[in-house]
């Protein structure tokens, strides 16, 4: 009497199952899950904000995955910050909670007291991801002039000194 735990076939006499050449085991072990589809909670603007709500839910047991939007986390990656700000997602089935806890005042427990960061958070819930704020685009071109354009001129004029 033993289960394959890969085709979940029950087979009585083999130590190894037929169809899979796997070791039998007594008792199968439980079925997989599905993944769980997650729903945007907040977009946020900075890596702090993220981190303080990740952190909310954390302590409510309610998983969350951050993600950067659009080149966001290569920016992150190589200049240390992102301009386009970050969303962050939860499963499907605690999106009310989370936004409840976001919501509330959470003084009491002594996690964050700081009324201004609930208010930035309860303007921002539902906002969708492709939306940005204008500062944000400025703050965009001024990283791309500063970290692109101003390099390719001053390499552009020293390789012109020095053939001159």
């Amino acid at each position: 009497m033993a289960w394959c735990p890969k085709c979940r076939r029950f087979q009585e006499e083999d130590d190894l199952c037929i169809h899979c050449w796997i070791e039998l085991v007594d008792t199968l072990p439980p079925e997989p899950r599905e993944p769980e589809n997650e729903v945007l909670l907040v977009s946020v603007s900075d890596e702090n904000e993220a981190n303080i709500i990740q952190n909310l839910l954390e302590i409510n047991k309610i998983p969350s995955l951050k993600k950067y939007r659009d080149i966001g986390g290569y920016m992150k990656v190589y200049m240390g910050t992102s301009a386009f700000g970050i969303d962050i997602y939860v499963p499907e089935i605690c999106v009310e909670t989370s936004r409840e806890i976001l919501r509330t005042d959470t003084s009491s427990d002594g996690a964050v007291s700081d009324e201004t960061i609930s208010e930035t958070i309860s303007d921002d819930i539902g906002q969708t991801p492709s939306s940005y704020r204008p500062e944000e685009k400025k703050n965009v071109v001024r990283l791309l002039l500063l970290f692109i354009l101003i390099p390719m001129v001053t390499v552009l004029l020293i390789s012109l000194l020095i053939k001159a």
